[in-house]
């Protein structure tokens, strides 16, 4: 692992929406003037599920990149420091309070600096 993937993983993470392609519809909305009441009802929740669900599967998906950038953000800091596991979660969760606010590249730009007291003494 290298501190220039964690950063494709972290802009990939960024850059990854959630936005759907499908929209939500109005509960009330006349799909088709031509068919019921009940159909133009029954149509609006069927495709409201269908932005739904796949509004689900967008923040699976990113939930998916953030973890996979976590773990490999850890297995870094075992790489450079030689340190248990226990210790690199020490490390990347006093990394992530310090400086999560200002996003993730920036926790990545601390982190080598933050490594280099680990690996000196």
């Amino acid at each position: 692992m290298t501190i220039e993937a964690l950063y494709n993983m972290a802009e990939q993470y960024n850059k990854f929406s959630c936005k759907p392609k499908s929209c939500k519809y109005k509960i009330g909305s006349v799909l088709d003037e031509d068919k019921s009441v009940k159909w133009n009802r029954e149509e609006i929740e069927r495709l409201n599920k269908i932005h739904d669900d796949e509004v689900k599967e967008l923040n699976r998906h990113k939930n998916e990149l953030y973890v996979g950038l976590v773990k490999a953000v850890k297995m870094y800091i075992i790489q450079e420091t030689n340190v248990s596991e226990k210790q690199a979660d020490k490390i990347y969760n006093y990394l992530c309070n310090q400086y999560h606010s200002y996003g993730l590249r920036e926790c990545l730009t601390q982190l080598d600096d933050l490594l280099d007291l680990f690996c000196e003494g």
